[in-house]
């Protein structure tokens, strides 16, 4: 009886101690207060450089303090959130991967011929020239509307006093965004999507050299050739080689500027009807500014899968185009 008892009191001792446990627990919870302070040595509360960069890269550091906050401001350090620039470039790798050009499609001839020429384009080590403009499809228009709003309001923000690297970088996300959608649209990526991942590292390199460099390097050799590598002229909104300089790497050529050809994609439309010998044959959205356009209307009615199918260009005496409709 003696050993119950014991046991008994030995039971409530426990319980009471849980309880004073609960309360203390309880108590501290609701003292607990969050601050954010200023790093430094005396206080032990340091982030060490060397540490981040072996665990997720310089590149998306770099990315993390000026997009969390502008330079000339202090920012709240969360380790946890620079794992969010590190799945950014992992996607942005994806991206490089599912746009590059495979040997097979330069064999077909659908989108480039190879330079013949010795010289220049020999020395740079770039037998592939792309076709520019490349052909435009109906889903295209909104991404080169994307690449077109990206190219100005980043140029913006970066020629901004002091420069708005923090709204670049969200920019590219933005657009990076809209190159994914698209991607995940077709079931062939297209020239346009290739220029548009150009244009985008170009505007990268800035804010992360070592990562644009490298895709930018995937991104122009062609799969299944090596050594091979694609170049494109002519076109300012993807970059254009800076004078002077002979190389092919992305720190090579100019920040992008729009041009009358990406201008032209992103300007009001209007819908047609496309009616050869008189039957329709095609609906089409011709942009305001290339309505009068005879030579534009012309292309654009031999590029129509249905009403170019058995036309040629000396097939066409006269286009007639409806006034006041």
């Amino acid at each position: 009886e003696s050993k119950r008892e014991s046991e008994s009191e030995s039971e409530s001792e426990d319980d009471g101690e849980r309880e004073e446990e609960r309360e203390r627990e309880k108590n501290r919870k609701s003292n607990i207060i969050v601050s954010w302070e200023k790093m430094s040595k005396s206080k032990h509360n340091g982030v060490s450089p060397s540490d981040i960069f072996e665990t997720y890269g310089v590149d998306t550091a770099r990315l993390y303090t000026l997009f969390k906050a502008p330079p000339e401001h202090a920012l709240q350090w969360d380790t946890k959130q620079v794992l969010g620039q590190r799945r950014w470039l992992l996607r942005l790798e994806k991206v490089v991967e599912d746009v590059r050009f495979d040997l097979q499609r330069w064999k077909e001839g659908e989108i480039c011929g190879e330079v013949k020429e010795k010289g220049k384009e020999r020395e740079m080590k770039t037998p592939f020239l792309l076709s520019y403009p490349p052909p435009v499809t109906e889903k295209d228009i909104v991404l080169l509307r994307a690449v077109r709003e990206a190219v100005e309001s980043a140029g913006q923000s970066m020629d901004a006093h002091p420069p708005g690297l923090n709204k670049v970088i969200a920019h590219l996300m933005k657009l990076s965004n809209e190159l994914s959608a698209s991607l995940d649209a077709v079931s062939t990526p297209t020239p346009i999507h290739a220029l548009v991942m150009r244009s985008l590292l170009i505007m990268l390199s800035p804010m992360a050299p070592h990562c644009a460099s490298e895709f930018w390097e995937r991104l122009h050799t062609v799969r299944g050739r090596e050594g091979a590598m694609w170049s494109v002229e002519g076109c300012s909104w993807a970059g254009e080689r800076m004078s002077g300089l002979k190389g092919v790497g992305v720190f090579d050529f100019s920040w992008p500027s729009s041009d009358a050809w990406l201008d032209s994609h992103d300007s009001p439309t209007v819908d047609f009807v496309l009616a050869v010998n008189g039957k329709k044959r095609s609906l089409v959205s011709i942009p305001v500014n290339e309505v009068e356009n005879e030579s534009y209307l012309k292309e654009t009615v031999l590029s129509d899968e249905m009403a170019g199918l058995k036309l040629t260009s000396n097939d066409i005496e006269r286009i007639v185009i409806p006034r006041g409709r």
